[in-house]
């Protein structure tokens, strides 16, 4: 599998507690099956506490309060999970937001999703060109050979948005 990702990628980092739209609440956090395993196999209280707060529907996810805020969301907009157990301890959704994926045969692009507000810090903020960095060969894909051409449009400052 080979890679499409945006120049600005590598720059993302989550701004965790001092984010003001939290992707911690209002969301239902689904739980992959590999993270499942590795909470139902923890052992020690704050494991009790993180069992309990998971509905074991037939898509596994963690109970949110009345406000919608994922129970793990503390206070001060940190992640309970990782302070007690480690980074490593994340379900999928957790760990790739606002990360996302598509697939085109051989092809995968990456990129950030706007919905959160970092990445759309780095995205919106940008003086330069984003550029895709292409494998070889990708631009013959007709879907990136379209996109290259878009891009180069839309990054046009000579021309009206309008």
């Amino acid at each position: 599998m080979q890679t499409i990702t945006p120049d600005y990628y590598e720059s993302f980092k989550c701004i965790s507690d001092k984010c003001k739209h939290s992707c911690c609440i209002g969301w239902e956090i689904d739980i992959d099956d590999a993270t499942l395993e590795k909470y139902t196999g923890q052992k020690s209280g704050f494991a009790d506490i993180l069992k309990s707060n998971i509905v074991y529907d037939e898509t596994p996810h963690f109970k949110l309060d009345k406000a919608e805020r994922c129970p793990f969301l503390n206070k001060q907009g940190l992640c309970d999970i990782i302070i007690n157990l480690g980074e490593d301890m994340l379900c999928q959704i957790c760990n790739d937001h606002p990360r996302f994926r598509n697939f085109y045969g051989e092809y995968e692009e990456v990129g950030l999703g706007m919905t959160c507000e970092a990445a759309a810090e780095i995205i919106l903020s940008s003086q330069e060109k984003t550029t895709l960095n292409l494998p070889k060969d990708a631009l013959e894909l007709p879907l990136v050979s379209f996109r290259e051409k878009l891009f180069s449009v839309l990054q046009d400052r000579t021309i009206s948005v309008d």
